[in-house]
């Protein structure tokens, strides 16, 4: 009973997992019109709220982006996602520096 429930969640966790990627990868196809927003949680367990732009996979679980809270590109485990959204990219606004002349 218990080799069955515990292949019924691996199953289950691959399928978010596809979930995930196939939602990042879309946002990868159209950055202009896409960006994602991910409840992420750190090595620490720290979950965090983030709006990123995915730029590139490095492997199958690894992707950098850009995160639009910090203005700066990351690095991402989608193993580390708990939930994914599509958001309109028109409605995003980047942090920017201000430029001294």
């Amino acid at each position: 009973m218990n080799r069955i429930k515990s292949s019924q969640q691996a199953s289950s966790h691959t399928h978010a997992i596809s979930r995930v990627r196939q939602q990042i990868s879309r946002a990868m196809r159209d950055p202009d019109r896409w960006v994602i927003r991910i409840t992420y949680r750190d090595v620490n367990g720290v979950a965090t709220i983030r709006r990123v732009s995915p730029t590139r996979w490095q492997n199958d679980y690894l992707f950098r982006a850009l995160c639009t809270g910090r203005g700066d590109h990351r690095q991402f485990d989608v193993r580390r996602i708990e939930s994914v959204e599509l958001d309109n990219a028109a409605d995003v606004l980047m942090p920017e520096g201000v430029v001294k002349r």
